[in-house]
């Protein structure tokens, strides 16, 4: 009963701009314990602090444009593997797998997380997981994690850290060096709480020669808290070749498709989403090289086709 009141009262705020979500006990002995969680057909088990404990309740359509990508891709490269980095507890790969049984590379820094990961991957066939921070050089620094354990977020150490560790980064192109078939990875997805353009820069060598098709978060938020501004990234995959982009709102809905060479355009839906004024916190991207622009074209009209039915 109280369930339904929440979800009539979430609609009228909607017009307006706001929703309301249960707040996350962090000072819960619970909070460390793990509970399941149904995502696309498969029980995956999670942290109660996690918040995909309650979102995909909410959100059912949310991250859904990954397995109609990954199956779209499929069609065109047969043997096309998918590299997930920020894998979180394997939310992403039930949702790809319960459209699309292909090969994995999943990817989480946070040790916590990957434990849960790791437990959770183990229903799946062909599936690698590695436990690594990724970003744009080969670095190590005292550096704090913020949610750590759920959603990890890593903040130089100041003086106003609250604990300290030592991270070691390595670039996604380091990392790819030591995998067989990487050829065959032709879906690349990035969530990694603003270090996703970072991650993009460090994996140039795999993008010049894969093209894969990237999914990425853009959280300008995220992003200005490390001193990151997005759209350099963007214009940088611009000038290598990528071309078509479809933008999606954070709860998953399809906003535009237009191509990363409309630079006027991008600035304005980067200015747009502040992650503070916009009624959206941040935008999904879906980007596709110029020597897919078939495949991307397809994809697109699919999109609209799901997006007009649903209206």
């Amino acid at each position: 009963m109280l369930r339904s009141v929440s979800k009539n009262v979430n609609k009228i705020l909607k017009i307006f701009g706001i929703q309301i979500q249960r707040a996350q006990r962090t000072n819960s002995k619970a909070g460390n314990k793990l509970s399941d969680v149904m995502i696309a057909g498969y029980r995956l088990k999670v942290n109660n602090l996690n918040p995909l404990k309650t979102y995909y309740d909410s959100h059912p359509n949310y991250n859904s444009e990954l397995k109609r990508v990954a199956k779209i891709i499929q069609k065109k490269y047969p043997q096309s593997g998918i590299i997930d980095i920020g894998a979180n507890i394997g939310d992403t790969l039930a949702i790809i797998m319960s459209e699309v049984k292909t090969n994995f590379i999943c990817i989480e820094g946070d040790r916590d997380v990957f434990d849960i990961l790791k437990i959770n991957s183990a229903q799946f066939e062909n599936v690698k997981i590695i436990n690594q921070y990724l970003g744009e050089f080969e670095e190590e620094f005292e550096a704090e994690i913020a949610k750590k354990g759920w959603n990890s977020t890593i903040k130089k150490f100041d003086a106003n850290s609250k604990e300290k560790v030592v991270i070691k980064i390595k670039t996604l192109d380091n990392l790819l060096a030591r995998e067989e078939n990487i050829n065959n990875f032709k879906l690349l997805k990035v969530d990694t709480e603003g270090y996703d353009v970072k991650i993009i820069r460090g994996g140039q060598s795999y993008l010049k020669s894969v093209k894969p098709v990237i999914c990425m978060e853009y959280n300008r938020d995220n992003m200005a808290a490390i001193g990151e501004d997005g759209l350099s990234t963007l214009f940088l995959l611009e000038a290598i070749g990528y071309d078509k982009i479809l933008i999606y709102e954070s709860e998953g809905r399809l906003i535009l498709s237009t191509s990363l060479r409309e630079k006027d355009l991008i600035e304005d839906l980067h200015e747009y989403i502040d992650g503070r004024k916009s009624t959206i916190y941040y935008f999904d991207f879906c980007i596709f090289h110029e020597c897919d622009s078939e495949l991307a074209i397809d994809f697109i009209n699919s999109e609209k086709m799901l997006r007009r039915g649903n209206e």
